[in-house]
Order: structure tokens, then C-alpha cells, then sequence
């Protein structure tokens, strides 16, 4: 609105403090400068070298208790699915597969994670990781992505 209102003229209304209370995320901000808005890094380039997305495991316990109720409703339903394909696929069933190909995918949407949701998304991959590992799956080493 501001670049429009200055080169063909007409209203414009000032963001306020919408802007700061947003979860959006500016990938690009075309060189404008905008009152609360920042440009996204990705975690793996942020300039002082760190990334939350690989901070490492957080423990269940530190996690609130909202927080520890999404894990569990996410660890209900995992083994809900994983008990109805043990049903249909009986003995063809190969549960340790079934993990290393979910820690995958997992592992590949990791920058996706909003923020404010990191801590959640870490301890829940060490459950996963946890229940893996005592399936026989082998750990990723942590340059491969899990990939």
C-alpha cells in the first residue's frame, strides 16, 4: 500500500503492531525496510553458525505440559496406525522399516518446524529415534540429515 500510495497516490494504512504479533515469515523482503518485520534465515546459515533446528534432544520432562499432551496424542495415533498395519500386513510387517522411513521424512521437514515449536519436534525425534534403536535401526550420523 505505502509503495503504491507514493508512486500512483492514493490511502494507505500503517501496519500498526499487527506486524509483531505475526508467526509469518518474510523468506524475502525485496529491500524494503518494514516497521517489525525481519527476513527468515535458514537455520543452517544463520550467521553465527548455530541452528535450532539442530540444538539436539530435549528432554520429555522439560517440555510443558501442553506440550507433553501433543507428544502423547502424536505417540497414540502412531501406534494406532502401526497396530492396524501389523493387522493387515501380519507377518509381512517390518515395524523397524516402518520407523527409520518415518525419522526420514521427519528429519527432512526439520526447517519447517516453526520456532516456538522446536523443542516438541526434537524430544518427539528421540522418542522415534528410541523406539528405532530398540527395533535394530542403526542411528543416522548427524551430517547425513537422516537421510
Amino acid at each position: 500500500e505505502a509503495f503504491l500510495a507514493e508512486h500512483i497516490g492514493g490511502r494507505v494504512e500503517p501496519i500498526g503492531v499487527d506486524l509483531e504479533a505475526s508467526t509469518a515469515q518474510m523468506r524475502r523482503l525485496g529491500g524494503l525496510a518494514i516497521a517489525g518485520a525481519s527476513e527468515w534465515v535458514e537455520p543452517s546459515k544463520a550467521a553465527d553458525g548455530s541452528s535450532d533446528a539442530e540444538d539436539g534432544a530435549v528432554a520429555y520432562e522439560d517440555l510443558s505440559p501442553q506440550e507433553q499432551k501433543k507428544i502423547n496424542d502424536m505417540l497414540v495415533q502412531l501406534d494406532a496406525v502401526l497396530s492396524q498395519m501389523r493387522a493387515v500386513q501380519g507377518d509381512d510387517f517390518d515395524e523397524a522399516a516402518m520407523y527409520e522411513m518415518m525419522l526420514d521424512r521427519i528429519t527432512r521437514g526439520k526447517d519447517q518446524v516453526p520456532a516456538e515449536e522446536q523443542a516438541s519436534f526434537r524430544c518427539f525425534v528421540e522418542i522415534l529415534k528410541s523406539r528405532a534403536r530398540a527395533l535394530g535401526v542403526p542411528e543416522s550420523s548427524p551430517d547425513d540429515g537422516g537421510e
